[in-house]
């Protein structure tokens, strides 16, 4: 991204933080982070390129990030210097095509039907295993450097669907999986999708992750009741 597009994106986060709120059209949230993450700092040059890169990949596949977070202790030594790679991320984005617009059902339903569309995409793939943990492990071992694959399904709640995807990507030791959970929700009849990244430790990955996201939900949740 060139210098006026990192200036543009450190003045959105910079407006955003200091409000301690974000806005989707006309409706004003408020995001947490997780516990134990901070938030990245565009105004610094150790975390710009980062959130410029993300901010333009995310731009490009139609959505609008709202905020990007990691662990403290790894965003600290990255700053440092002494890290190359942030293994534990979390990102808040919205589709940009839903922004303005209203919602087709209520929030129920349209999460309900959503969860469902995925799920009749994983069936209609071929030879593929029902089993959410059975597929992760065998994507994984398919995976190629910068590939990214669709698990499935892991969970529904009644506000919130969760998605497992897959990801390879090149670091200083070598190339590592990643497992992201994203918790796609509506939070005042705004669409919002809450990105969770972990290395891929085998199956119980899954579930550890979920079980985070499920608790950053119910704290996004509070943190925006009417």
């Amino acid at each position: 991204m060139n210098p006026t597009g990192f200036l543009l994106v450190a003045c959105f986060f910079s407006v955003r933080a200091a409000a301690a709120d974000i806005r989707i059209a006309e409706v004003s949230l408020h995001l947490p982070q997780p516990p134990g993450y901070c938030e990245m700092d565009p105004a610094l040059a150790s975390d710009a390129p980062l959130v410029a890169n993300i901010h333009s990949a995310r731009a490009k596949a139609g959505g609008r990030l709202l905020s990007l977070s990691a662990d403290c202790n790894e965003v600290k030594d990255w700053r440092n210097g002494k890290r190359t790679a942030l293994e534990h991320i979390a990102r808040y984005e919205t589709p940009v095509r839903t922004e303005h617009a209203s919602l087709p059902d209520i929030a129920q339903n349209v999460v309900r039907t959503y969860c469902d569309l995925m799920r009749g995409i994983e069936r209609a793939a071929a030879g593929m295993s029902q089993n959410v943990q059975e597929r992760a492990d065998r994507f994984a071992k398919m995976l190629r450097q910068n590939e990214t694959m669709h698990v499935g399904v892991v969970a529904e709640d009644p506000l919130v669907c969760y998605l497992a995807t897959l990801r390879k990507i090149e670091e200083e030791t070598g190339d590592a999986t990643q497992l992201g959970v994203v918790a796609a929700t509506i939070i005042k009849d705004k669409v919002v999708h809450f990105y969770l990244f972990a290395p891929y430790r085998g199956r119980e990955t899954i579930s550890r992750l979920l079980n985070m996201q499920r608790a950053n939900i119910a704290q996004l949740q509070q943190a925006n009741r009417y």
